[in-house]
């Protein structure tokens, strides 16, 4: 029989996976997803009641599970997957394409593994059998047995004889060695594994010195020190906020030095420098960008920030996929990103955002035609509003709703979702003020949510459409006093 392919073996395991996801659903279904109206018991989710509300809860069921696990809201942010989609792909059978190690990663700690590298090893220790062992004797292997008779007086073994002090002093010294070097390399291991302690973490130097440009693209210089700490490395973790890099982590093996990272994206970026699962320090990276920046990106893939000429279109912001994005399979499933980094001096708490957008279903728009407008502030805080189709995954948040602001290190949005397709050009318009955001469409009330955090700073501005919207003006202004902030119509009237 031909041995399994890398590849067999690979889908074993992601079968093996989900069967386990499987079992952990079962096991907990009549304690947490019978109560919810899931159903009596649980098999596949076609057979759900409501798929999309089930994994909307499960989503959320194993952000909190990772929080739990990591003792940080922000690391459960960097280890979780993004979306719901992936659940419902994972749990489908009939999904035969790979899973990100994110993923697996994130399924593997849910089920109760430390990550998905411990599922495999045990999975491997329980169901793969151990190699099979071919003994060769190096003794002669003699052709005749001759039984030999000795002579009485003669002895077949040579009496005992206690050891000499030479001996048992050669021997003492190799057990002490031995014990010696045993000690070192468990202490050595104690001292790479051992969670730190504050004051240890507090004499880690991690801070930016310089950069090659004031907008992106541009590389920041690092500098970092933590010799003092007797680690062989730690981990860089800038993945996870607004703008983030294809590269999300590097491993930094000097104990002390200069680093330099590219940003090729703008935007407001959290930086995180690990131990482990423990974060030893946490900066904040601002990159403004050279005006408005635009990419599109995938469940697998990120692609480069386009050039003005491929988004600036038809008097708005725009990206013709026929025409900007060259591979045909990109097209039939793509996130459009459309953001502007800036330093300005508004806190969001005053602000009044408005614009005129769209995104037509008959346009470029992909299945659920998402529409987000996104807000952060210096410390990376989030408000996000969003408009989608009628009962998409169950992200309907009706007027009265009250949010439930997240403070640092979270940075999860705050959503505020209507059950609204942008089919045509609307004018969006959010207020944020005494901590209420209320929100207008074509000048008609349509939400007023109160939130409880205070923002600081506003720092960038995201439009993100699934498929490709249009963006037809942006303007900004102070809630209080009406004093513009910032306005671009792009170009004039868009072409509708």
């Amino acid at each position: 029989m031909a041995p399994e392919s890398p590849l067999d073996k690979d889908a074993i395991l992601l079968v093996a996976l989900r069967h386990e996801l499987v079992i952990k659903l079962q096991e907990d279904w009549d304690v947490l997803w019978k109560p919810r109206g899931h159903g009596d018991s649980f098999s596949t989710i076609a057979n759900l009641p409501n798929q999309a509300r089930f994994l909307s809860q499960l989503f959320e069921d194993i952000y909190d599970t990772l929080t739990n696990h990591f003792e940080s809201r922000a690391a459960a942010n960097d280890y979780m997957i993004d979306h719901e989609r992936t659940l419902a792909r994972f749990l489908s059978e009939s999904y035969t394409k790979g899973f990100s190690l994110k993923t697996r990663n994130t399924i593997a700690t849910y089920v109760g593994y430390r990550d998905y590298a411990d599922f495999v090893r045990q999975y491997r220790e329980t169901h793969e059998p151990p190699p099979s062992v071919t003994v060769v004797s190096l003794l002669p292997v003699p052709i005749r047995r001759e039984l030999v008779h000795l002579p009485r007086y003669a002895t077949t073994h040579r009496p005992w004889k206690p050891l000499s002090l030479r001996r048992k002093l050669f021997w003492w010294v190799v057990l002490s060695v031995l014990l010696l070097a045993w000690f070192i390399w468990g202490y050595q291991q104690y001292r790479q594994l051992r969670y730190l302690t504050a004051s240890e973490t507090a004499a880690v130097v991690f801070r930016e010195v310089g950069r090659n440009a004031p907008t992106n693209p541009c590389w920041v210089r690092f500098e970092y020190d933590f010799s003092a700490l007797g680690l062989d490395s730690l981990m860089l973790h800038y993945g996870g906020s607004l703008g983030a890099e294809e590269e999300s982590q590097r491993s930094i093996t000097r104990p002390k030095g200069n680093l330099s990272v590219a940003f090729y994206k703008g935007g407001i970026k959290l930086m995180t420098l690990r131990h482990r699962d423990q974060i030893i320090k946490r900066i904040i990276v601002m990159v403004p960008s050279d005006n408005w920046g635009c990419f599109v990106g995938g469940p697998d893939w990120t692609h480069p920030d386009f050039t003005p000429r491929q988004y600036y279109r038809d008097n708005c912001l725009f990206v013709n996929p026929d025409i900007s994005i060259i591979d045909p399979k990109i097209r039939s499933y793509f996130m459009t990103h459309l953001y502007k980094a800036h330093h300005w001096s508004i806190d969001m708490d005053s602000l009044t955002a408005e614009c005129r957008i769209q995104n037509k279903p008959d346009a470029f728009g992909i299945s659920c035609f998402d529409t987000r407008l996104t807000f952060a502030d210096t410390k990376v805080n989030q408000f996000a509003i969003e408009f989608r189709r009628p009962g998409c995954l169950e992200f309907t948040t009706q007027s009265g709703d009250t949010l439930l602001p997240q403070p640092l290190p979270d940075r999860k949005a705050f959503e505020v979702s209507f059950p609204k397709i942008l089919d045509r050009f609307y004018n969006v318009k959010v207020v944020l003020a005494n901590g209420v955001a209320t929100t207008y469409m074509d000048g008609k009330l349509v939400s007023r949510n109160p939130y409880r955090h205070s923002f600081n700073h506003l720092r960038q501005l995201e439009v993100k459409f699934k498929g490709s919207g249009k963006i037809d003006f942006f303007r900004l202004t102070n809630s209080y006093t009406g004093q513009p902030v910032y306005t671009d119509d792009f170009g004039g009237p868009a072409v509708d």
